[in-house]
């Protein structure tokens, strides 16, 4: 069985990412800054970020009983 939430997308933010779910919530929102700033304050990037939000998404979906993440 298919969970409610699937599929996931990822949105973009000022600064980072939000996994919203097919329900139309979301509960998870990742980060990032630009290179210099992010490796002067130990935060992630804007790319990391979107690599983590790509990660979440595709292990959810997975946990979830689905077949791909957006």
């Amino acid at each position: 069985m298919v969970d409610n939430r699937l599929p996931i997308t990822i949105k973009k933010l000022p600064g980072g990412y939000r996994l919203q779910f097919a329900d139309g919530k979301s509960s998870l929102m990742v980060y990032g800054a630009d290179a210099g700033i992010a490796h002067a304050s130990g935060s992630l990037t804007t790319e990391e970020a979107r690599g983590l939000a790509d990660e979440i998404a595709h292990i959810l979906t997975e946990a979830w009983g689905g077949d791909s993440a957006g």
